[in-house]
């Protein structure tokens, strides 16, 4: 379940990034620290205690934030391009 959550929360967090910051790079940073910040905060308030590993979890979970961010910024960039292009 855990998985589904952060994999949801690095989806959406890529979405919303993507689409406010015209920036890609700035934009992945963005949806990955958030991504990770909001899922350990999740996972403090589901415990009621801050996990002893959670500098690990962080680590681990931004690995996969990052790559789920990297892939849902690509079609907004495409789309970004194709949309100046056709304005040219």
């Amino acid at each position: 379940m855990g998985l589904f959550v952060l994999i949801l929360l690095a989806v959406v967090s890529g979405v919303l990034w993507h689409y406010l910051v015209r920036d890609y790079a700035l934009a992945v940073v963005g949806a990955t620290v958030s991504t990770v910040v909001v899922f350990q905060v999740i996972a403090f308030l589901q415990l009621g205690y801050l996990d002893p590993f959670f500098l690990i979890a962080a680590v681990t979970s931004g690995g996969l934030a990052l790559i789920v961010t990297l892939l849902v910024g690509l079609p907004v960039r495409a789309r970004r391009r194709a949309v100046v292009r056709s304005h040219r």
